[in-house]
């Protein structure tokens, strides 16, 4: 049984000008004695559109990681072999890569300010969920009617608003944006009204974008503190749990 509403336009929207400013400007570069240009001309010999935005260092010797758009590989320090893959630590039993990938993703989702969220929390919570939402999305509609349980066990809910289902989604969400109350223009959106078309500023085309790039397959899809990723519907007390399990570690 499906548990999330997948895109339906096939085709792919360009990324790459949004994720290689963000990786730049948020991503701790480390890589030793190999520079992004060095990378970028190895990889380019092959790839000549690839862009690489940071390299990193590996816990393995000789072995670079490497951001080119919105994924990770790893190129050797000769620059002859590009691979992609998961590397996993076997003595420490730690997927490096998901490591590097919820990384990346809090950090790019740690720049979004609070004016581009809507949010939904109590007054005192514990934890935060940053929900990606289709507006005509059934599993959303359906997870929406659960946040006020969510809220009552201490957890908020920072939605963006993405238009996996087409043209009436990102209509949808626009003008949720525009009204002048976004928490209840969501909730009467949710519940199937029809919202007065507006226009304004608006995060709709840059969280479609953040969607791509922290790899959000469907919606709802949900990202929790410590950077990690979960596609599709989820319950209340699964989330809870999640939550709990992945909060942000200190420094």
């Amino acid at each position: 049984m499906l548990s999330s509403c997948k895109k339906a336009v096939p085709e792919r929207t360009s990324v790459k000008a949004f994720c290689l400013t963000a990786l730049l400007a948020c991503m701790q570069l480390d890589a030793g004695d190999l520079t992004v240009e060095q990378a970028e001309r190895f990889v380019g010999r092959s790839f000549p559109n690839a862009e690489v935005a940071a390299v990193n260092t590996t816990a393995v010797p000789g072995i670079y990681e490497v951001f080119v758009d919105s994924s990770i590989y790893y190129l050797t320090k000769d620059g002859r072999f590009l691979f992609s893959g998961t590397l996993y630590d076997l003595e420490t039993q730690v997927d490096l890569t998901e490591k590097a990938y919820s990384s990346m993703r809090l950090k790019i989702v740690d720049r979004i300010g609070n004016e581009q969220l809507i949010t939904f929390a109590p007054d005192k919570y514990k934890y935060t969920i940053n929900a990606f939402t289709d507006v005509n999305c059934p599993y959303c509609r359906k997870f929406h009617t659960q946040v006020e349980r969510l809220n009552a066990m201490g957890v908020r809910v920072n939605y963006l608003l993405v238009a996996f289902l087409g043209e009436d989604s990102a209509k949808a969400a626009r003008n949720v944006w525009c009204s002048d109350d976004p928490r209840s223009a969501l909730s009467r959106a949710k519940q199937g009204a029809a919202l007065p078309d507006k226009t304004c500023s608006n995060p709709v085309d840059q969280h479609a974008r953040l969607a791509e790039i922290v790899g959000v397959r469907g919606t709802p899809a949900f990202l929790f503190e410590n950077g990690e990723l979960i596609n599709g519907y989820q319950t209340p007390e699964v989330l809870l749990q999640e939550a709990q399990t992945r909060q942000r570690q200190s420094p």
